[in-house]
Order: structure tokens, then sequence, then C-alpha cells
């Protein structure tokens, strides 16, 4: 990540801070659990030649997950992401994460 904090979210509202304040003091926030996630070292175009030649080599394992996971997830891709481990698994820009659906869960449980 060029010029780029981590931050480790240890307290359950760490997570609704981030979620919700998008930029504090000219820092942008970005969650690595979801779709969406840029270090700002990106080339969009090499990246996207790079991306599509992938695609098209891994075409049949890509159609076998999708066709494996059609009811528990909305989309297989090939990633840039990853460097070590063999899948991620992320939710889409705007979506909860599944701790913050656990967090909600567990509120509504207590609200009641």
């Amino acid at each position: 990540m060029a010029g780029g904090v981590s931050l480790m979210q240890a307290a359950n509202r760490d997570e609704i801070f981030v979620t919700t304040v998008r930029v504090w003091k000219n820092l942008s926030f970005q969650d690595v659990a979801k779709k969406g996630l840029k270090y700002g070292d990106e080339d969009p175009e090499a990246e996207k030649k790079q991306m599509e030649e992938y695609t098209e080599q891994y075409r049949p394992l890509l159609d076998f997950f999708t066709k494996k996971t059609n009811d528990l997830v909305k989309e297989v891709i090939i990633s840039n992401r990853l460097v070590t481990s063999p899948c991620a698994i992320v939710v889409d820009a705007y979506g909860y994460s599944a701790n913050m659906e656990k967090l909600l869960g567990e509120h509504k449980c207590l609200s009641r």
C-alpha cells in the first residue's frame, strides 16, 4: 500500500467507526475484506489485461467453483490481492462483513 497505514481493529466499535466514517482528517479508510480494494500503485491497463488473461486461463476452474457455490456466493473471480492464499472471501464494497452481521444479530437479541 503506497503511503498507507494499516489499522488493526481490536474492539467491536472499531469496525462500526471505519464502516461509518469513510474519511477522517484527510485519511481515507478501506476495508481489506471488501470488494474494490486499491493499493494506490496499480497500473489499471496492465492489471486489466493480466486479469483477462488469467480469467481465460482458469475459466474451467472458475466455472467449476461458480457451479458448486451457486447458492452460497455472488461471484467467483480471479484476484490480484492474493499472494500466498489460494482463495479469499470478500463482501461487496457496501455490504456487511461477517463480524458486522454477528454484531447486528447480537444487538437484535439483546434489544428484544
